[in-house]
């Protein structure tokens, strides 16, 4: 393994992601204009992940492979001792099932934080694609497209797709004591750099995104992400981003709920979609938080939809 330190530390978590990891790796193999490591954690599965990142490490010095513990580790703790052993300037997230689409995104994201000594870390556009990877319409774009955010902006909602995220290693040293209790790390760790400097924006896309059902994310179901960002909002407002954010932050809320409302009436469970757009109707969250128009438009086809009943149990566990 070479000695020196590298400029950027890909940090990438992989768990039962066989068929996708070689293409995660290659993306990074194929950067050009900036040198890099890859720290490379796998979690304990039976899928036969272990045996391509042993495959792939033995083939490049510059990948370094963390293989499982005893006992699986999860998520969180996984990504937790990647940063842990990163010695770049500056770190990039990828995991196992995402790749990077860009062989200069690396390059120009050294070259915007270089420029920007103010900047904590910067994100960009990300594409999605299915399991298979065949392409959704719906591209990751932070809200706003702001030339960069700041900590209001992070309250009310989450501006980063994982993959995207860029940062400088000096600000998670040593790693944040909120870590390893939350659900998801992406949000919070954004919301944690814009207490430390803006977070820039360069528009482009250069990373995809995979939807797929095993991926952290869409397994949680709709009921279990707005449990998730709960748990976040509740971080961000005690400890991250402070008291001070509250406002920005009950946005964000009344948004989550929305959501998930949406989720559920996309999967054909009418009454607890309702049920949601009935907690945001008595918080008094139409034309303060919410628009108008949206809001009572998806409220009388919920309700009218929720008076035919919900679509068959099966069919509704089976769509979320």
């Amino acid at each position: 393994m070479n000695s020196t330190a590298p400029t950027v530390s890909v940090c990438t978590v992989t768990w039962n992601h066989r068929r996708y990891l070689r293409q995660a790796v290659e993306s990074v193999q194929a950067q050009k204009g900036t040198d890099w490591e890859l720290v490379l954690g796998v979690d304990r599965c039976a899928d036969g992940t272990l045996e391509i990142a042993r495959e792939l490490a033995a083939e490049d010095s510059r990948i370094r492979l963390f293989e499982p513990d005893a006992k699986q580790l999860g998520a969180i703790p996984n990504f937790m001792r990647t940063l842990d052993a990163a010695r770049g300037r500056y770190i990039a997230w990828l995991d196992g099932d995402d790749f990077f689409s860009d062989d200069e995104k690396l390059m120009k994201q050294v070259a915007h934080l270089d420029a920007h000594p103010e900047q904590s870390g910067c994100i960009h556009d990300a594409a999605v694609v299915g399991p298979d990877g065949e392409k959704f319409e719906d591209t990751f774009v932070p809200y706003g497209k702001k030339a960069a955010y700041g900590p209001g902006d992070i309250a009310r909602d989450n501006v980063a797709q994982s993959s995207t995220i860029f940062f400088r290693r000096e600000h998670i040293v040593p790693l944040p004591d909120w870590m390893p209790r939350l659900p998801v790390t992406d949000w919070p760790l954004v919301a944690h750099l814009c207490m430390r400097g803006p977070l820039g924006y360069q528009p482009g896309c250069w990373s995809t995104y995979r939807r797929q059902p095993e991926g952290i994310w869409t397994s949680l179901g709709a009921d279990g992400r707005l449990d998730a960002h709960t748990r976040v909002r509740d971080c961000l407002e005690e400890e991250i981003l402070g008291k001070e954010h509250a406002a920005e932050i009950a946005i964000g809320r009344d948004l989550d709920l929305m959501r998930c409302a949406r989720d559920h009436e996309q999967i054909g469970n009418y009454s607890r979609s309702l049920e949601l757009l009935d907690e945001l109707r008595r918080r008094g969250a139409p034309g303060r938080s919410l628009p108008s128009v949206r809001f009572w438009k998806r409220y009388a086809r919920v309700r009218l939809r929720a008076l035919f009943g919900d679509k068959p149990a099966e069919e509704v566990e089976a769509r979320s």
